[in-house]
This record gives C-alpha cells, structure tokens and sequence, in this order.
C-alpha cells in the first residue's frame, strides 16, 4: 500500500499544532510553548499530532522556525491547506473528537454526514493517513469542484491569492504525485478530466526520463562488450516501468509514444550487437539475443522494426549453427586451437600439439554428449583429419628428399601422432576410407624403414662399421680402378686380399650389433633381420666383384684351372671363410636366393683350388633350436625303429632324423 504522503507527516501545520483556518495567534502561542519547552530539552506534543494514527513529528527549534516560515507565504499556505485539517462546522469538533482519541472511521463517518469544504477537506486527509489515496482524489475532484471558488477565501480570508477549483484541484494532484509518484495516480479510475491532466503531466516526464536513459547508455564505450551489455540491462531495467505506463497512457500510434519507443529499441539492440561483435564468451551469441529480441519487443516504428527483425534473423542463423550450449567453452577452445593451427607449416610436430591441446576438451565433449553424438563425432574427425593432413604432407615431402636419417626422424614423428590419433573418435567414413589406409601405408614404411626404438644406438654402430668398410675400399678400390684392366698378378693379388680382408673385418665387427638389435626386437625379427642382411648383402658383393675380377686375370684364370698357386689358394680360402660367417646369419628369403647361387659358384672355384669348404658347426642360440629339432626328430625315428623290434635300424633312423633337418637347416640358407 501507498505509505502516508509526506507532505502530510511534516506538514507545517501539524509541525505547530494548529489547524489549516487556526487564527495567527494560535499559531504564535504554540510555536511560544514548543519554544519554551525545546530550550530546556522537553518534548513537546499537540492533540493534532494524532499519535496513534501517525509518527509524532521530530520537533526542533529550526523545525519549528522553518513551518512558520512557509505559512508567511500565501502560494504556500495554500499548498499546505489542502493537505491538513480544517474546523468549520460543529460536525468538526464532534469528529476531531474521534479522531483525537484514534477513531479515524468514526470521525469519517461524522464528515460523511454533510457535504462541506471542511468535511470534504478533513475526508481526504483522513483517506490519505489511511492509506486510501483513489477516495482521497474522488474526494478533492468533489470538493474542488463544488467549492473551488470559495475554497481560498473560506480557509483564509485575508489571503490575496486568487485560484481556480481547476487550478486547485492540479495543484493538489501534482502534490500528491511528488508524494506517491505521478505515475501510480493513473492506475486509478478518476474522471476523464482528472485523467487527461494527470496524462498531461506524466507524459513529458516519463519520455523526459527514457530519453535521458537512453542518452546515457549511448555515451558507454562500444568497443566494450561488458560496459555495453551492462548498460543494456540497466536501459532495460530502468526503463521498463516507464515504458509500461506510457504505453498506457498513449496509444502505440501516438509519434510521441511512437519516437520514445524506438529510439529505446534500437539502442538496446545495438548494445546486443555491440556486445556480440566484441565478445568472446560462450554465452555471447545468447545474450545478444536476448537483448534484440528485447528491443524487437519495444519497437513500433516500421523501419525499426526491419532493422530489429533483421538483426534477430542473422543472429537466429548463427545460433542454430553453434554446437549445444553445453559444449561451447569446449567447442570455443578447439576451434581456436584449429585457427592456429592452419596459419602453421604443415609439419607432423604441429599435427601432435593439436591433438595433445585438444583431447581434453573433446574427452569433455564426449562426456557431455556421448560417443555417438553427431556434434562430438564431428569435432573429433575434423581434428583428427587436420592433423592428419599435416603427417601425410611432411611425409610426402620428406620422401623427395631422399635423406635417410632425415626419414627415419620424420616417420619417428608421424608414428607418435598415430598413436595419439588411435585414441581419437571418428566418423565410419572418415576412419575407413582415410585414416585406416594412411594408417596401413604408414605402418608399412615404419616397418621398412624404421628402427625399433631401443635399437638406434646399435643402428648406429652397424652404420659406423659399414663406413669404416667403405673408407677401407676406397683406399684400395680407386676412382680409376676397372676389374677388366690387366696389372701385374702380385700387385692385384694383393689388394683384392686387403678387400677380402676389409669383408672380413665388415662381418665380423657386424656381429655385435647385429646380436643387440636382435635381442632388442620381437616377433619375427624383421627389422634385425633387414639389418643382418643388409651387411651380408655389403660382403657378399665385395667377395663377388673382387672374385670376379681375379676371374678375369689371366694368370690367375691359369691357377685356378690347373688347382695351383699357394697365395691364390690363400685369398680364396679368405673368401670362403666370410661366406662361412654369412651361412651364420639371418637372411631375408628373396636374398638368401641369391646368395646360394653364388656361394654354390663360389665353392666349386674353391674345390677346384684344394680350398676346403667344410661347414662351421660353431653353434649360436638359433642353430642349437635346430639342432634340438634333429635330436627330437631322430628319437622320434628311434622309437619308430625300436616298434619293429631292430635297434640298428632304429639307430640308423634317429641320426637320419638329425641328418635332415640339419641338411634342412643348411640347405634354407640359415
């Protein structure tokens, strides 16, 4: 409810006690006693202060002084009269009676009883201390308008001040719109009259304020989406109530109505687009919204109702192409991983620190959402096909390259971005027809290519003895060297024993390396097996070119086919000791092929020298599993003799049983 009117609680009459027609000299007597009594610290208290039915007034000798001072003034006297009691008729003193003691129903019931300006005057006090401000204004407009013209000379005779009942009657209305608000008089059903002025007086006020607001908000920085959206809220908040009433008080076609409106709309909605344009939040396509939805609501005028509409439309596009809103910090932070991203080279290290800076924010996305969310799968596969890119690119590029090392490094990378990107969701066609067949060319090269990790240092070992066997070559092979050119015997005899020797070197300072890289793979040792024949493959062209060659010497061509020459005999018999080392060593199939035709050729030139060619039953790890498969197989066949009851035979069958799988062993080229 309206609180009581404040020009009625420290009305000046009520400050000294009197009524609103009390003679001068009442007014001079009370203002004596509260004087007297304020100077020695007494409080002092009227009938009229109506203790029970309002707060008792906070007197002081300023207090006092200044009530005094407004009733000097007749404009003012006046505006005080209307809004205090007057006693005029014996019916008032009967009803102050009633009042006096706390019976405010029973005096209005007593003023009830006559239409008088006394009556109707103490009626609407009585409503307003009440808490009844629409009886109180049914009541002036009555009171005013039957009385208007003697109101004045009535309540004071001596007054100059001339009014109207029209006149009165506006200046208690804008009275009591200061106390309640001007805005809340016209909720109330009042005569048209009354309605029109209250109208009057509230319109200009009310457009007064919004516009005020609006320039206020318009002076906010642009450029700072927070100032801006803040300034939105507190446009919309401060304006709302106003906007309200004016609507009720004007029609939406009035161009007053109309120019207020939408020059609030369209500064709300350019603080949403202001705030859009600037921010980065996840929130900000949302909130925009609903500050232009906002503004689309308060506007009337047809131009700014299209600028709103379009607005709202672009923004509606935008929202419906944003991922849930649950998901947009995530979303948010992976696309702007993905803006990096592209502006880099295309190298396999930038492919893992994408991946690495956004599997968190996917892992939460798939948490939200589910595996087999479209959004989640989406985001997922076009990380993970960025990232892709990268690797296949930087692959691709360093294959052109031709350098090796350089290779191994790069397939190193693209490797260790795989195995991040095993661990990423895709969508089927994505993950069948892209990843899965880059994956398979990959691990394919990796297989070829790459050195098992934990194997490099030993890698590196075998490349520092092989180019110690090439800078020996070099020594004895020069440039110029030709295989089909004629030296003296000796001179040739001797540097194709150095090459021998260097093959020999080659082999066996292999070995150690060889043994680590196996001992450092698995499965079916594929990439120790490479490596070993990578070596043998080394030596086994150094023994053929340099045989070749001493092929074609005529001398030595003489030697070997007559089976004489001890030094030939000597070089040979290093030839056939480094294919004993290479009988000792893994060989891939298409490789130990090719080595069995020239180690069969190689023999029959050394049988033919007197060289011998026995086999070395030196045994490594490997060999002893075949030897134990013989021994097994040949006890197989002595109990299959030992069931037809010959033990000879029995005997005969198991050392055959050894005999063959080792002849098996042998003849696989080992």
């Amino acid at each position: 409810m309206d609180n009581i009117p404040k020009i009625i609680l420290d009305n000046p009459f009520r400050i000294l006690g009197v009524y609103a027609n009390s003679p001068k000299k009442d007014v001079v007597s009370n203002k004596a006693k509260a004087t007297a009594f304020l100077k020695v610290n007494k409080t002092v208290e009227y009938p009229l202060d109506l203790k029970g039915l309002m707060p008792v007034p906070n007197r002081t000798l300023d207090v006092m002084n200044e009530a005094e001072a407004h009733l000097a003034i007749a404009k003012e006297q006046i505006k005080y009269v209307q809004f205090w009691f007057l006693k005029i008729t014996p019916i008032d003193d009967i009803a102050f009676n009633h009042l006096v003691a706390g019976n405010i129903s029973q005096a209005e019931e007593m003023w009830a009883k006559q239409e008088s300006i006394s009556s109707l005057q103490n009626k609407i006090v009585c409503y307003l201390i009440g808490k009844k401000p629409l009886l109180a204004l049914k009541t002036a407009e009555r009171l005013y308008d039957k009385f208007g013209d003697a109101y004045i000379n009535k309540v004071d005779a001596n007054s100059t001040l001339q009014m109207s009942g029209t006149e009165l009657l506006h200046q208690f209305i804008d009275l009591l719109g200061e106390n309640l608000g001007m805005a809340k008089l016209l909720q109330y059903d009042l005569s048209d009259s009354t309605k029109a002025y209250i109208s009057s007086q509230t319109v200009g006020p009310l457009i007064s304020k919004i516009s005020t607001e609006v320039d206020k908000t318009k002076k906010v920085d642009h450029k700072d989406h927070k100032a801006r959206i803040e300034a939105a809220r507190k446009l919309v908040a401060n304006t709302k109530e106003d906007l309200k009433l004016l609507r009720e008080i004007l029609p939406e076609t009035d161009s007053q109505y109309q120019m207020i409106a939408d020059k609030l709309g369209l500064e709300i909605l350019q603080c949403g687009i202001d705030y859009y344009n600037n921010s980065e939040e996840d929130e900000a396509p949302y909130t925009a919204m609903k500050m232009q939805k906002h503004a689309q609501s308060i506007v009337v005028g047809s131009l700014a109702k299209q600028r709103c509409e379009e607005n709202v439309r672009i923004l509606q596009k935008i929202i419906a192409d944003l991922p849930p809103k649950e998901i947009l910090h995530e979303d948010r932070a992976i696309k702007k991983q993905l803006e990096i991203y592209v502006k880099r080279p295309n190298k396999i290290s930038f492919a893992i620190a994408l991946l690495n800076n956004t599997k968190l924010h996917l892992a939460t996305v798939k948490n939200k959402l589910g595996v087999n969310n479209k959004v989640y799968l989406d985001l997922s596969t076009l990380v993970a096909n960025s990232a892709l890119h990268n690797v296949i690119e930087e692959i691709n590029e360093i294959q052109k390259q031709k350098s090796p090392d350089d290779l191994v490094k790069c397939l190193r990378k693209a490797w260790d971005a795989i195995l991040i990107l095993d661990t990423f969701d895709m969508d089927t066609k994505t993950k069948e027809t892209r990843y899965i067949p880059n994956r398979n060319i990959l691990k394919e090269l990796c297989d070829n290519l790459l050195p098992p990790k934990g194997t490099d240092l030993y890698l590196l070992h075998l490349d520092t003895v092989i180019k110690k066997y090439e800078e020996r070559i070099s020594r004895n092979y020069k440039s110029d060297f030709n295989y089909y050119e004629t030296f003296p015997f000796d001179s040739t005899l001797k540097s194709s024993s150095k090459i021998i020797d260097a093959v020999l070197e080659l082999l066996t300072e292999a070995q150690e390396p060889l043994k680590d890289i196996k001992k450092n793979t698995s499965g079916k040792n594929t990439f120790y097996i490479k490596q070993s024949t990578r070596i043998a493959s080394i030596a086994l062209s150094g023994i053929i070119n340099i045989v070749n060659y001493e092929q074609k010497n005529s001398i030595s061509r003489l030697h070997i086919h007559y089976g004489s020459d001890r030094e030939l005999v000597s070089f040979m018999q290093k030839c056939w000791n480094a294919i004993v080392i290479i009988d000792t060593m893994k060989l891939s199939k298409d490789f130990a092929n090719h080595y069995k035709k020239n180690r069969k050729i190689l023999e029959n030139t050394c049988n033919s020298l007197g060289v011998e060619t026995y086999i070395d039953f030196s045994l490594e790890n490997d060999d002893l599993k075949w030897v134990l498969w013989g021994i097994v197989s040949g006890f197989i066949g002595l109990i299959i003799g030992s069931n037809f009851g010959d033990i000879c035979w029995a005997i005969v069958g198991g050392c055959l049983g050894i005999g063959l799988v080792w002849k098996i062993k042998v003849g696989l080229g080992r």
